[in-house]
């Protein structure tokens, strides 16, 4: 018969010290005490990194209020934890967890620059007003403002978070190198009104180191403003200090502006452009919020190809000369169903001719492409040539409804915008010829 001995398995528990200070040295313990002919089959050590108070000492005593409200604190702290003690945070290491306060913008002042008031215009986030937001409108105590940009977080506004003042004026410009050639050279931008009923916004140039001129939009100003003579731009309707602006007692909500340039006077033998946003307020004006523009935007389609060409064209010198008696017609077909009463054509051309009574071009409409109509001369009539009619360009000169006379040569392309006659307003396929 076989024998074998008994077999008795047993749990040894940590009978060493619960802490041990290390201060990161090797620390060798006895922790568990096991009969000397057992055999260990299985351990386990669970340990935990903690700062371990060794005292020193010394105590910190309350005073009679029963609290730490008297004593000094030496790298510690009450204000971390909300009234319970702690190590100071070293300012040099800890991290931010927030930000207090409000942040200030300013303009990029090597591209915006401000004139006149130079505390009026500023960057601001709409969405960051303390206002009552409705929708896309921010209600103030003192008028509705934009409650977000048009596009993007900011925009230039007349003071954020007031009323624009009485009695100031006030713009801000930017300006950009003039592209070569200039061809359908445009400006657009976004704006949002809300002021008095006397006060005036408007646009204006400058080129290189000319006077500041008032221009107009596409869509015209709605308004008009009467400023002393020192105030008033160049430019300006019949050089009057009454012209045409943009006013509005009743916020207008985000609306797009397009001025052209091609057009502006020795825009095509200039260096630079700036244009100026400003506002003038009635010195009784009552407070509005007043003037928010966004997403400024220049274009310029620059020297595209596909023009139609009549005369001579060189590489090789620098002039030529047409030839004599020559004629030459350019006839196409536009749709005027949609074009009713005030419609335009524009039609763009660059042009360096003889004028006066010998070397001219006119734009003519027809319904049948028999009889035919003037519409850039002074006459409809088309019984005579084209280079005898009075008012054929560039004749002795042809004068733009801005303003602007361009003799023999244009010296660049011009757009010439030409009422429809009401004869062939809604009149559907209708042949053009130049």
């Amino acid at each position: 018969m076989a024998t074998l001995p008994w077999a008795a398995a047993d749990l040894s528990n940590w009978v060493g010290p619960p802490q041990i200070a290390s201060s990161g040295q090797d620390v060798e313990v006895d922790g568990w005490n096991v009969p000397s002919n057992a055999t260990i089959l299985d351990g386990w050590l669970s340990a935990e990194d903690q700062m371990v108070g060794v005292g020193n000492g010394s105590e910190w005593r309350t005073d009679t209020t029963r609290n730490f409200s008297v004593g000094q604190y030496i790298d510690s702290t009450m204000d971390h934890f909300d009234g319970r003690l702690s190590i100071e945070p070293d300012d040099a290491v800890s991290e931010i967890d927030s930000f207090v306060g409000v942040a200030t913008l300013q303009f990029e002042h090597t591209t915006i620059q401000e004139s006149g008031n130079t505390s009026i215009w500023e960057p601001g986030i709409p969405s960051l007003v303390n206002g009552t937001q409705i929708g896309s409108t921010m209600q103030m105590p003192y008028g509705n403002q934009p409650a977000n940009a048009h596009g993007g977080t900011l925009v230039a506004a007349t003071l954020m978070n007031r009323s624009v003042p009485a009695g100031i004026d006030a713009s801000f410009e930017a300006g950009i190198p003039i592209p070569s050639p200039v061809n359908h050279f445009n400006l657009s931008f976004w704006h949002w009104q809300h002021t008095d009923a006397n006060d005036g916004m408007w646009l204006e140039y400058k080129l290189d180191n000319g006077p500041w001129t008032w221009v107009a939009p596409t869509g015209g100003y709605n308004s008009n403003i009467t400023l002393n003579s020192s105030a008033t731009p160049a430019g300006t309707p019949n050089s009057s200090s009454t012209f045409p602006v943009w006013t509005s007692v009743n916020a207008t909500g985000w609306v797009q502006e397009l001025v052209n340039l091609d057009n502006l006077p020795n825009i095509n033998t200039s260096v630079n452009i700036n244009f100026r946003w400003r506002i003038v307020t009635d010195a009784n004006s009552s407070a509005s919020p007043g003037w928010f523009v966004d997403d400024l935007e220049l274009t310029n389609v620059g020297g595209s190809t596909g023009y139609w060409h009549h005369g001579c064209y060189t590489v090789t010198a620098t002039s030529c000369g047409y030839s004599n008696n020559a004629q030459g017609l350019l006839t196409g077909t536009v749709d005027l169903t949609n074009a009713g009463s005030g419609s335009e054509i524009q039609v763009r051309l660059e042009w360096d001719l003889e004028g006066s009574g010998w070397d001219n071009f006119c734009i003519e409409l027809s319904s049948n492409g028999n009889t035919w109509t003037d519409i850039s001369s002074s006459t409809t009539s088309t019984t005579s040539s084209c280079r005898s009619r009075s008012g054929a360009i560039p004749g002795n000169g042809y004068t733009l409804p801005n303003g602007t006379t361009y003799g023999d040569e244009s010296n660049g392309f011009v757009t010439l915008e030409l009422a429809i006659p009401s004869t062939f307003q809604n009149s559907g396929s209708t042949q053009l010829r130049i």
